[in-house]
């Protein structure tokens, strides 16, 4: 809409890519993760052993696009 702001839940803006994961080695996620923007602290691995490819990643709380960057994401990912 042209000259309006909006504003959507559940929307991923262009400007903050976040990662896929799928396929990735767990020893790898937390280099993918940064190298996006995203704070190291903000990465959680679900219970799993050894260096397995993640299979499944959710994005959860946290702002997608805060102003000033991305940090505000948090990743949950696993096997």
């Amino acid at each position: 809409i042209a000259g309006q702001m909006v504003s959507r839940s559940s929307y991923v803006l262009v400007g903050c890519k976040v990662p896929a994961f799928a396929g990735v080695r767990k020893n790898s996620a937390t280099s993918t993760w940064t190298a996006a923007g995203f704070s190291s602290g903000n990465i959680t691995f679900l219970s799993g052993s050894g260096n397995y490819k993640i299979g499944y990643q959710s994005l959860t709380g946290g702002l997608v696009n805060p102003s000033g960057g991305c940090s505000g994401a948090t990743i949950t990912v696993g096997p």
